[in-house]
């Protein structure tokens, strides 16, 4: 087997290393980027809740819904976050009705840098502008079920990360809770109530280990 002269591939092969170095650097940044969660006692990764949303986002759709693609909604959950990559997270529990404003114009900022860092990149640009837009019901359902995420980490850290969150009580709790809940359904209902019933137990779980309520 001869190997083929890389002189002649159009773009040039030099050139295909300079866009994947770009994208790695990028992506790399993003995946650094802590988040309020905690996993092992640290603060969790975006790249850590990216890759545990997208697996279970992945086997929870194709087990319970036929009307997604599950290579779809892994490839919407790849990039759900990444304009965290400029601004870092949001602690959606915690986060006042302020709060979430400032965070929509943080995103706005950090979508717009996204346009110009990927405009040779028009594909990953397409899922971008297609999650950012919050239309099709596949892009509804992705940003639904990634809310189920925050709450395994929750469990599995013991509640360490709530109350690292200044939560001290289950009455501050369950209302922080039912707060995200009822954001959830605004957007979540239409596609996928079952996922917001799954957040619903999920929160009652991690106010049982939280607060020791069992």
């Amino acid at each position: 087997m001869t190997n083929p002269n890389i002189d002649t591939f159009t773009p040039s092969i030099n050139k295909r290393v300079g866009e994947l170095s770009k994208l790695s650097e990028l992506y790399g940044n993003f995946m650094r980027v802590e988040r309020a969660t905690y996993r092992d006692g640290r603060p969790e990764t975006d790249g850590e809740h990216t890759l545990h949303a997208m697996f279970l986002a992945v086997a929870y759709t194709a087990k319970h819904h036929p009307e997604f693609n599950p290579g779809e909604v892994a490839l919407l959950m790849m990039i759900h976050d990444l304009d965290e990559v400029y601004e870092g997270d949001v602690n959606s529990l915690t986060a006042t009705d302020i709060d979430m404003k400032l965070k929509e114009d943080n995103e706005v900022k950090s979508r717009h840098q996204l346009r110009q860092e990927l405009s040779a990149e028009p594909y990953i640009l397409q899922l971008l502008e297609r999650y950012w837009r919050q239309e099709e019901p596949i892009v509804k359902y992705v940003r639904t079920i990634e809310k189920l995420d925050p709450s395994f980490s929750h469990i599995k850290d013991g509640g360490q990360s709530v109350r690292a969150m200044g939560v001290d009580t289950l009455g501050q709790f369950s209302e922080l809770e039912e707060r995200v809940v009822a954001r959830m359904e605004g957007y979540g209902n239409e596609v996928a109530p079952d996922v917001v019933g799954l957040r619903r137990i999920l929160g009652r779980r991690v106010a049982e280990i939280t607060f020791d309520t069992v």
